[in-house]
């Protein structure tokens, strides 16, 4: 398992997301008594600056020009998929048609995961995994709770607020879907998936698109330019500031 890791020609942090679906598989195989044991257990993530990604591209928010192209194509072409040939006349090529799926996520949703991301702030592990419980009755939605018990919090428009709450009447109270594995770099890398989709049909970019951004761009344009920056670290930080 360990060679077969090697030959991954990936970053650190996606080979250990990589790594996180492959032992899910295997525990999945291995609660089905199809195996003994699980052959990735012993398979270790690399720590310290051998995981650490210094590219630091995506401690650069994005821009409003780059929002409006994502949820453009969330709009029109996200989740669309155009058929060459129409199925009803198969002599003739189809014009306009699209692939249509009972149940899938389209565009719509992944327009609303972007939003939930950058008026909260929230990693994309948190947003993927966002209950209606964190969303309270005058429209603010809970981040976190510090060391010392202090709940931090953000409020979040009125129309954004009637998404959440739509999208609980909708899908349930994980308004983004409920998974059967707990494992989080599982349930994040869907969505990643989803996000890096979305970028390569927005085309070319200044710089390499990644969900930090969402973060960044939270704290870029949603916090008064008065505020300290130790504000910012409490709201975006899991630990408190100095």
């Amino acid at each position: 398992m360990r060679a077969f890791r090697d030959t991954w020609k990936v970053s650190v942090p996606t080979a250990n997301r990589d790594m996180s679906v492959v032992r899910a598989f295997f525990d999945f195989c291995l609660s089905n008594e199809w195996l003994d044991r699980n052959p990735s257990k012993h398979v270790k993530n690399p720590r310290g600056k051998a995981s650490a990604d210094g590219s630091g591209e995506q401690k650069l928010p994005f821009t409003d020009d780059e929002l409006r192209r994502m949820y453009d194509i969330c709009e029109t072409r996200y989740g669309k998929m155009e058929i060459k040939w129409d199925r009803g006349t198969h002599s003739q090529s189809a014009e306009g048609l699209v692939n249509s799926y009972r149940y899938s996520w389209t565009g719509r949703d992944l327009a609303d995961f972007i939003s939930v991301s950058v008026y909260t702030g929230l990693r994309i592990s948190d947003v993927a995994t966002f209950h209606i419980n964190r969303l309270r009755p005058n429209g603010e939605v809970w981040v976190r709770t510090t060391k010392g018990g202090t709940d931090v919090c953000t409020w979040v428009p009125e129309w954004l607020q009637q998404v959440i709450r739509r999208r609980s009447l909708e899908i349930g109270a994980l308004i983004f879907g409920e998974h059967e594995t707990e494992d989080l770099n599982v349930i994040t890398d869907i969505w990643r998936r989803k996000l890096n989709r979305l970028w390569r049909m927005c085309g070319t970019w200044e710089a390499k698109p990644h969900p930090h951004r969402f973060r960044h761009y939270a704290a870029y344009r949603t916090m008064p330019r008065v505020e300290a920056g130790a504000t910012i670290y409490r709201r975006l930080s899991r630990s408190d500031a100095a």
